[in-house]
């Protein structure tokens, strides 16, 4: 007996593969949450002091630190910051233009080596880079010898 294509049944259509992609979701989102918890609790290398070798050649030191004793600011304008570093072991940072003319804030320095580049390393601001003998980088900001 011949059926007639009216009387067959439609043939279902083939089934996607949805398991397989909200497997694969379920591990991508719990590996980022793995990460996540990693990184918040692994804080020890992000609150080291990069090493820094102190000069202790007397020689050295004192021809080293004629080369950062100065005045550098990052600009001329009001705002713009200004370290002075004093041969005595003492900086200070300030800011253009305020009122009362005198130091925002003033620390120690001594005289080291990081990367085996020139750096100024403080008791409590950090360090600050000597680029050359007439720049100086602290936090990003450069600047320049005015004096």
């Amino acid at each position: 007996m011949i059926q007639d294509a009216a009387n067959t049944p439609p043939t279902p259509p083939p089934r996607a593969a949805h398991r397989g992609i909200a497997v694969a979701i379920l591990v991508a989102g719990l590996a980022l949450n793995g990460h996540t918890v990693y990184s918040v609790f692994n804080v020890d290398n992000v609150n080291a002091r990069p090493e820094v070798a102190l000069i202790t050649d007397a020689t050295e030191l004192r021809m080293r630190q004629h080369d950062v004793i100065g005045t550098f600011a990052t600009g001329a304008q009001p705002g713009d910051r200004v370290i002075v570093v004093s041969p005595g072991g003492r900086v200070a940072f300030s800011e253009l233009g305020l009122r009362d003319g005198g130091s925002a804030n003033s620390d120690t320095y001594r005289i080291g080596r990081r990367a085996g580049k020139l750096c100024l390393t403080t008791t409590d601001s950090g360090i600050i880079d000597a680029r050359n003998i007439d720049t100086l980088v602290y936090n990003r900001d450069t600047y320049r010898r005015t004096k």
